[in-house]
């Protein structure tokens, strides 16, 4: 059976390759520019189907196959101007996919455009889908909204939406703008149709931030916050007005993960260093867990909602790797599984809540991953997918780890990618620095298409994880505070001054990077000249300061948006002189080296103005080259705008920055 779903899952995949790129002729990293052939996995709560998130149009679609083959495949494609992003199943029937769409928006502030983010619910016995709670537009209707799948209810989950209030008791849909009172609700909403019903549970004018639901839509826990007060506590149950916990909390609030102990219990994440917290319910007490952890990568089982542990980075190979460490029997099905299976990182992305049929992902360093399917009754595991079809044609690059001294004796972690054998040239290779975006992000040794698919022509790549970047403890981190455009910028450099002495390099380079990493690689062309022979910019920040401005002070999250910017920065306050430095805009018209701009017209993440007043002031230099794209966004996400960008990068190389 399932020898026979990987079959069909490979000769579905060739489709888009034959639709984008089916010349003989046609170029290596068109094939490194395909879309993931499979970008998620799920399995049905009874086991019976499996929905993965696959590309064969050439954008993010979702395939869902019937493991018994009886039922021809379910292909779900996302709806006109939308994008799909995740997905979870909510019964044997129903599976909701995550989805984000531009929408245009008249205010009293004028017109705008904002990314919404919605749910889909699709039924896979009428291949009929709903969007969920659409009566209130806007983005409160989200994965993460969901509060409880009621387990109980084939037909309906608990969905959680908090709406602030103003004084003439308006909606907002914001916590922010000076309103002093939100309320929050849980409703059962329809599988089916989408439609909201019944409140399962309502906070009136009460300050409730925040319900926890166990599995069958029972009210465990109530948060409560107060605007003006900054009072924090944690009540028990639906009612009562005994506090678990109270104290202030002007900032950082603790983070609810999730139950645990079958719902007796909270895990929570207390600011202020803290860590990891067991509340529980009847005593109020408190516990500390003994392992590590930050508030990213919780991993919740997919029917009860419980906390089960956490997603990290493993240290020896850079490879993802999750931790069930609240839950042993996944901890324990998952060693055994990699002592099983030849890769060197195992781990499972889906379960059935009795555990017999998971799947499984596994990969190596700088290959594509592959996705098993584990039937623990029987002990068969048989191959599902893999991560990238397309590329397993060719001999793919070598991937190492390792690390190297920023000038200030700092250890900056690495990736390296080299070309295969066959296709590496002697003596030191060119270099490509390749940085990560966010800043407040981190690279691993996974598959990485864009330095596999320069690697395979001919160069070194390095992604070094800078000063900043999450991952490597709070040290590591708070070291890029401030240094938005100083020692961050200067680690990157310090990378190919490494390589190059260790005649792994040239001591020349040219930088390729999106995002905070486009901004990074205009910074090292402006102030590292002298080795950086070029640069590659996709939606590049080039003026850091006014990304500060774009969040008004009624947006959900502006205050901590606007706070992670600072924290970067620097103080919004600072003398001119410092403004100059790290903004490439105002210090265009001083380009030396070529610089390749490519940005989509409907990016909201980094609006196109970046680049476009980067290319205004630059126009004297005549060495810039910019292509915007139009109906393209932040992320890349179809296949055109990955073969128009690798098109673009490659043909910019050979002609600045050639690899033989």
């Amino acid at each position: 059976m399932f020898k026979r779903l990987t079959a069909c899952l490979a000769a579905f995949a060739a489709v888009g390759l034959s639709a984008a790129a089916s010349a003989q002729d046609t170029p290596a990293h068109h094939y490194f520019a395909q879309m993931e052939t499979t970008w998620d996995a799920a399995i049905s709560p009874d086991g019976s189907h499996v929905a993965l998130g696959c590309s064969p149009s050439g954008l993010r679609e979702v395939c869902i196959y019937d493991l018994s083959g009886q039922a021809q495949m379910r292909r779900v494609s996302p709806p006109a101007g939308s994008r799909f992003y995740g997905m979870r199943w909510a019964s044997a029937n129903h599976l909701l996919i995550s989805l984000s769409s531009l929408q245009t928006i008249n205010s009293i502030n004028g017109i705008y455009e904002v990314d919404y983010t919605r749910l889909l619910s699709f039924d896979i016995r009428d291949n009929q889908s709903a969007l969920m709670m659409r009566q209130f537009g806007g983005s409160l209707s989200t994965l993460s909204n969901i509060s409880s799948l009621l387990i109980n209810d084939d037909d309906n989950i608990a969905m959680q939406i908090t709406l602030a209030t103003n004084t003439d008791d308006d909606r907002t849909g914001s916590r922010i703008g000076g309103s002093q009172d939100f309320q929050t609700i849980v409703f059962e909403v329809d599988l089916n149709d989408g439609e909201y019903g019944d409140r399962i549970v309502n906070s009136a004018r009460l300050s409730v931030l925040d319900f926890v639901l166990n599995a069958d839509g029972e009210v465990i826990a109530r948060v409560l916050y107060d605007n003006e007060s900054n009072a924090y506590s944690i009540r028990a149950g639906r009612r009562g007005n005994d506090d678990l916990y109270a104290a202030n909390h002007p900032i950082d609030l603790p983070y609810i993960f999730g139950p645990i102990d079958d719902s007796s219990a909270l895990a929570i994440f207390m600011p202020d260093g803290v860590g990891l917290q067991r509340l529980d319910l009847e005593t109020g007490e408190f516990s500390a867990f003994d392992f590590p952890v930050n508030r990213a990568g919780a991993v919740l089982d997919p029917s009860t909602g419980e906390l089960v542990g956490f997603e990290g980075v493993s240290r020896s190979n850079q490879l993802p790797v999750t931790r069930f460490d609240i839950d042993e029997e996944l901890q324990t099905l998952q060693n055994q599984l990699a002592n099983a299976l030849p890769e060197s990182a195992v781990n499972l992305v889906s379960w059935t809540p009795d555990r017999n049929t998971l799947i499984v992902e596994a990969r190596d360093q700088g290959r594509p991953a592959t996705f098993y399917l584990f039937e623990r009754d029987s002990m068969a595991l048989s191959v599902l997918a893999t991560e990238q079809d397309f590329v397993q044609q060719f001999e793919l690059p070598e991937v190492r780890t390792l690390s190297y001294p920023a000038r200030d004796g700092l250890d900056i972690p690495a990736i390296l990618y080299t070309p295969p054998a066959s296709r590496r040239a002697e003596g030191p290779l060119p270099l490509i620095l390749m940085p990560h975006g966010g800043p407040r992000a981190r690279d691993t040794a996974s598959y990485n298409w864009q330095a596999a698919a320069l690697a395979y022509e001919g160069y070194a790549v390095l992604q070094p994880n800078f000063r900043g970047s999450v991952g490597f403890g709070g040290s590591f981190e708070a070291a890029g505070y401030g240094e938005f455009g100083g020692a961050m910028i200067r680690d990157i450099a310090d990378g190919a001054r490494y390589l190059a002495a260790q005649g792994i390099t040239r001591e020349d380079y040219c930088v390729f990077g999106g995002s905070y990493g486009g901004y990074a690689a205009l910074m090292l062309a402006l102030d590292d000249a002298d080795a950086a022979q070029c640069a590659i910019a996709f939606a590049p920040v080039t003026d850091p300061l006014s990304m500060l401005s774009r969040y008004r002070n009624n947006d959900d999250n502006a205050n901590d948006i606007i706070e992670y910017w600072e924290r970067y920065m620097g103080s919004r306050f600072q003398s001119d002189e410092d403004i100059y430095a790290q903004s490439p805009r105002r210090r265009a018209a001083t380009l030396e080296r070529p610089v390749l701009l490519v940005h989509g017209a409907d990016d909201l993440t980094v609006p196109i103005d970046q680049s476009n007043w980067f290319v205004e002031n630059a126009q004297s230099t005549g060495l810039v080259s910019f292509v915007p794209m139009a109906g393209e966004d932040h992320y890349l996400g179809s296949v055109t705008v990955r073969v128009r960008l690798m098109d673009e990068t490659i043909n910019f190389l050979r002609q600045h920055y050639p690899a033989n």
